[in-house]
């Protein structure tokens, strides 16, 4: 019985601590109207266009995102297709004001390794998200840079 309640102290010690841990990292999101909310849900479309690296050329791709939100918490799933290998990625993130959009991103597949960060712009009419990512990139297997633009897709 001893052992069970150390084991269950323990346990909820470590359930606490990693809360606690994820409500600093994320205190300093912002809750956007919701109006705002409700636009940024669903799918969006664009393109990627990741800059020239060391060992290879700069590349363009069609880039494909799913948002939800929950409270102030941004989810997304992204699909993209470089050099014929096809990439889904998992994004979680939010706002640091009414319009920048904080996501850290890293693929679907544990696996892989493949994680950064996206920076985008919320336009004032909602139909843009326009931003950079810096991140590394599974595919040429160094650190990657670039921009993307997306539109809201109804």
């Amino acid at each position: 019985m001893e052992a069970f309640l150390k084991t269950l102290i323990t346990l909820v010690i470590a359930i606490a601590g990693y809360i606690a841990s994820k409500a600093i990292e994320y205190r300093g999101l912002y809750n956007i109207p919701k109006p705002r909310r409700d636009a940024l849900k669903g799918r969006w479309e664009g393109t990627a266009a990741q800059h020239a690296g060391p060992e290879g050329p700069p590349s363009e791709y069609r880039v494909v995102i799913q948002f939800s939100i929950f409270w102030k918490f941004v989810r997304g799933v992204a699909f993209y297709e470089l050099d014929n290998q096809k990439t889904h990625l998992k994004l979680f993130g939010g706002f640091y004001d009414n319009h920048i959009l904080r996501l850290n991103y890293r693929n679907e597949r544990a696996a892989v390794i493949q994680y950064g960060l996206v920076l985008l712009d919320f336009s004032s009419d909602t139909n843009q998200l326009n931003g950079s990512f810096l991140g590394y990139g599974h595919v040429h297997e160094q650190i990657v840079t670039g921009e993307i633009s997306l539109e809201r897709k109804l």
